[in-house]
């Protein structure tokens, strides 16, 4: 592989790229989860709470802090306890590389599956119209699990790069990239649809025929085509990285798995500060 970024170099970056990201994503955190238990006026009532984000938010933010510490138990592996004459190629122990490697699926899967569950709900729960986003998501899925799995059993060379392991790589991203564009599509299809029956019923009922100024619905659907950009712009980069087998890979992903969790605050977020 040509790639003029070592592979050691690309990991003590990353580990940087992903501190920074990391403390973007507490801000955001600590303000979802301000969001999410309390209101202007008053503490939600533990019935009131929306326990299944309040959930997901904790699952994104322990898990995006468990794969900040392995990256950095990974280099006090590798140039601090690696006191031997062996070039270190692959950095860190066996153990560490894998629970890395769950830390980002986990992210991954609860990221697209959120994003699934919104645009069921978006639908009136249509099972119909959420067929195809939940069959690409268990793909997601499996692939995952695959990938683990066969990067657990790999003693020797680039987890990165496995010639078992790419394939099912490249896959997986490829089907998340889709997934997206296609989940995020449908539920501003749905809100845009919505928000303009609502104008023209609302405009039927007014004389005056004044324009219609935005909606709730409006500034919903700004907030979802937003997230969802930089969503899919952040997977882009790390496929693309990938496909080019480029170090440089460490470093997109490290910031891409920080990304999923800001998004997935950022919507609780501003939602809230427009109701």
């Amino acid at each position: 592989m040509a790639d003029g970024l070592r592979s050691d170099t690309a990991q003590i970056v990353a580990v940087f790229v992903e501190s920074i990201f990391y403390g973007l994503f507490l801000v955001t955190f600590f303000y979802c989860l301000r969001a999410l238990l309390c209101t202007e006026s008053y503490r939600r009532g533990w019935r009131n709470v929306n326990w299944s984000m309040l959930i997901i938010a904790l699952v994104f933010w322990i898990s995006g802090t468990l794969n900040l510490a392995f990256g950095l138990l990974r280099l006090l592996q590798a140039f601090v306890y690696n006191t031997g004459p062996q070039k270190v190629t692959q950095l860190g122990l066996d153990w560490v590389n894998v629970a890395k490697a769950v830390t980002i699926s986990l992210q991954m899967i609860f990221g697209d599956g959120v994003l699934v569950y919104r645009c069921w709900t978006v639908y009136g729960k249509s099972w119909i119209v959420a067929f195809t986003p939940i069959i690409l998501w268990m793909g997601i899925v499996a692939l995952t699990i695959w990938l683990v799995y066969i990067q657990a059993n790999i003693s020797l060379g680039s987890r990165l790069y496995n010639p078992l392991a790419f394939p099912v790589c490249t896959a997986m991203w490829g089907v998340t990239i889709f997934l997206n564009v296609l989940a995020t599509s449908l539920i501003v299809y749905r809100i845009w649809t919505v928000d303009r029956e609502n104008n023209c019923n609302r405009q039927s009922l007014s004389p005056s025929h004044r324009p219609a100024r935005k909606t709730g619905l409006h500034i919903t659907m700004k907030i979802i085509i937003e997230s969802g950009l930089v969503y899919t712009l952040t997977s882009i980069t790390v496929f693309i990285s990938h496909l080019a087998r480029s170090n440089a890979l460490y470093i997109t992903s490290a910031a891409h798995i920080m990304v999923i969790g800001i998004v997935f605050d950022l919507i609780i977020i501003r939602i809230a500060e427009h109701r």
